[in-house]
């Protein structure tokens, strides 16, 4: 024992004669201080590298950085902790080294205890909600530093004999359970999220694990090899490797963060209970610019009035939101009113310099304040999204602030597209089917399908609500795929009598729909599969949608060339051209409620009348739509039109009480 060193407690030399006795310990030649210095200095230079590129480019300031910043610095702390008897040498004491030792230990627990959160943070786990596991964790951590705390009463981890040379405890095996632990639950927690990740993050853990574990096994194996350090190294080389990325973070153009980043930063502020205000600036006339002094000197003016925003405050974060538009997180809430007052007084209304160029710069901007921007990403979104439909009614240079009703609206169309998400997911898409009727009989002689939610927590919603987001989200698709199969069904489920009375049943396709050839191939296919006659489906296309694509014309003919029946609907909405029933082989013309209503007065009506005569010397039947008055129904008549829908007749009804009405029109029919 060198001068310098302190003899143990009499206490641990009792423990220490024991366990020689019992030949549980065998005290290791040279000591384990200084056996493991290269592996050690080497996992320390490597980290060292992984750090400085980590703290030197410019980050995201959410929670994943920083955890990951924390868990790189005690990733330092540990590895230089452990190198530091290798630097004393003969100046080790034998206080001074089971003081190192055991903050050695914590600060690895702390570690492996922190990459387990690191885990948690990256799989969506890590929130306030999560509080149980937190606090779990926590008491753990608490036990095992206390455990490690008393090493030096007990050296159950590990202990100095008098030559101040290093031994391992005996039940220093009962230190791997906790990164066990880790491991193992880490492992599943990614395994079972793994649809929620790229291929990538998913393995990031598994295979750090898999790592972690033959390093334990060799150390258990082999005692004299310490690869605690080492092992760090290679995890957060990993994690850094293949989720920090810092790419994905900036807007290639700007320099701003992206939009991405935007959602998934409004996501973990709401998970922790917290909000900012929100402000949404859009340059005014960047398309006009685009024309005048060309695309390059357009991109360098959007990039210039980016700078502005982001130079009005250190504390603010600006993201490009689209192409010319950024929305701003105002973390400095305080000084609310007074940034705005800036943003108006220094970006807004202001002229920049571009290409020699002076550009007067104005911006359509709202304001969401902290309290209404308490909510999840989809709803900020949609918020915003509702917003720039009204953005040309917004002042320009001016703060527009939104009120509640919009974050109400918004909320309810995130539920509706959840609603419409699990329907198209569970197959439960319903059709309701309103009467088609012979103005001569008023018998039923077809039915429009229309599609129908019947939601376990909204209730039933109306198309006109889920139609628009189904749109939006690109949703529709799968959801006439539903429709289509659900009319199939329908009509293999109707008597014979009366399949054979129904002339047809007409399907609403979107634009969608008609553009897409595999989406048209994958109709045809459901409804062969039935053996459904296709002169028994009617495809409804807009007047509008029928005359803006060379694509969508070509899936239109497909569809007739099979014997599907084509209908022109909502025909006078728009421009009432004839030309677009000319065009394709409609056989059906569905004349819009707005047609009807306006041919009360004599000379309108004989332009109803005329039009009706023109569609049947076309050989299209006509079908008067949102009849709801005997007067309404007149008129109609009056002017050729024999088939009416509307609900003067009856409402879309559910499919059983469909049916029922057609086997009373059939049970009439006979009694007559």
């Amino acid at each position: 024992m060198n001068k310098y060193s302190l003899s143990p407690s009499n206490t641990a030399q009792k423990i220490l004669k024991y366990w020689h006795i019992m030949g549980r310990v065998q005290p290791r030649e040279g000591g384990r201080l200084y056996c493991n210095a290269y592996i050690e200095l080497t996992s320390l230079l490597f980290l060292a590298y992984i750090a400085f590129r980590f703290f030197a480019a410019r980050r995201f300031p959410d929670r994943k950085n920083k955890y990951f910043g924390i868990c790189l610095a005690l990733g330092l702390f540990e590895i230089m902790i452990s190198l530091v008897p290798c630097l004393l040498q003969n100046r080790m004491t034998w206080l001074l080294g089971i003081l190192i030792g055991e903050v050695h230990f914590i600060s690895q627990i702390l570690l492996a205890a922190g990459l387990f959160n690191y885990t948690l943070l990256m799989n969506g786990l890590l929130h306030r909600h999560a509080r149980l596991c937190i606090a779990i964790q926590i008491a753990v951590a608490a036990l095992l530093a206390l455990a490690i705390a008393s090493n030096a009463f007990n050296g159950w981890l590990f202990f100095y004999d008098s030559g101040m040379n290093y031994s391992h405890g005996f039940y220093r095996w009962l230190y791997f359970i906790p990164y066990a632990a880790y491991m193992i639950v880490a492992s599943v927690i990614s395994i079972a999220r793994r649809r929620h990740m790229s291929i990538m993050r998913f393995m990031t853990v598994p295979l750090y694990c898999i790592f972690a574990a033959s390093c334990i096994l060799v150390e258990i194996l082999f005692p004299d090899l310490m690869l605690a350090g080492f092992v760090f190294s290679v995890a957060l080389m990993v994690i850094y490797l293949n989720i920090q990325n810092p790419g994905n973070e900036l807007d290639p153009l700007t320099k701003a963060y992206s939009r991405d980043i935007f959602s998934l930063f409004i996501d973990e502020l709401h998970d922790q209970g917290k909000s900012y205000p929100i402000i949404y600036a859009n340059i005014v006339g960047t398309s006009s610019f685009n024309k005048t002094i060309g695309e390059s000197k357009c991109n360098e003016l959007i990039k210039k009035t980016c700078e502005r925003l982001c130079a009005l405050s250190p504390w603010n974060l600006v993201f490009r939101y689209t192409g010319d538009s950024f929305v701003m997180i105002v973390r400095d809430v305080q000084h609310l009113k007074e940034m705005e007052e800036r943003l108006i007084r220094d970006v807004s209304g202001e002229s920049l310099a571009v290409a020699g160029s002076s550009i007067m710069v104005q911006l359509r901007m709202f304001c969401i304040q902290a309290s209404e921007a308490k909510a999840p990403s989809e709803t900020i979104n949609r918020t915003i999204e509702l917003a720039i439909k009204r953005l040309h009614s917004f002042k320009p240079n001016t703060i527009t602030t939104l009120d509640k009703s919009y974050i109400i609206n918004s909320q309810h169309a995130v539920e509706v597209e959840d609603a419409l998400k699990r329907a198209i997911e569970t197959n439960s898409v319903e059709i309701f089917l309103q009467p088609v009727i012979d103005s001569d009989t008023r018998r039923i002689v077809s039915a429009e399908a229309l599609a129908r939610i019947n939601d376990r927590k909204l209730g039933m919603i109306p198309p006109g609500t889920f139609i628009p987001i189904a749109e939006e989200t690109g949703m529709i698709s799968s959801l006439t795929l539903q429709v289509v199969n659900r009319v199939c069904m329908f009509l293999k489920s109707i008597p014979f009598d009366c399949h054979r009375r129904l002339k047809w049943v007409s399907i609403n396709l979107s634009i969608s729909d008609c553009m897409s050839r595999s989406q048209v191939e994958k109709i045809c296919n459901i409804i062969s599969s039935y053996g459904i006659s296709p002169r028994k489906i009617a495809f409804e296309v807009t007047e509008t949608m029928a005359t803006i694509s060379k694509g969508l014309s070509e899936n239109l003919l497909i569809l007739a060339s099979k014997g599907f029946a084509l209908a022109l609907d909502d025909f006078g909405t728009e421009y009432a051209n004839i030309d677009s029933a000319l065009r394709f082989p409609f056989s059906l013309a569905k004349l819009d409620k707005s047609v009807i209503h306006i041919s009360a007065s004599g000379d309108k009506m004989k332009i109803l009348t005329n039009m009706v005569g023109i569609f049947s010397d076309m050989h299209l039947d006509t079908v008067a739509e949102g009849i709801d008055s005997q007067s309404v129904m007149d008129i109609a008549k009056a002017a050729g039109v024999r088939y009416m829908q509307g609900f003067f007749f009856s409402k879309p009804l559910p499919v059983n009480v469909f049916i029922n009405s057609l086997i009373q029109n059939r049970e009439q029919e006979a009694a007559q």
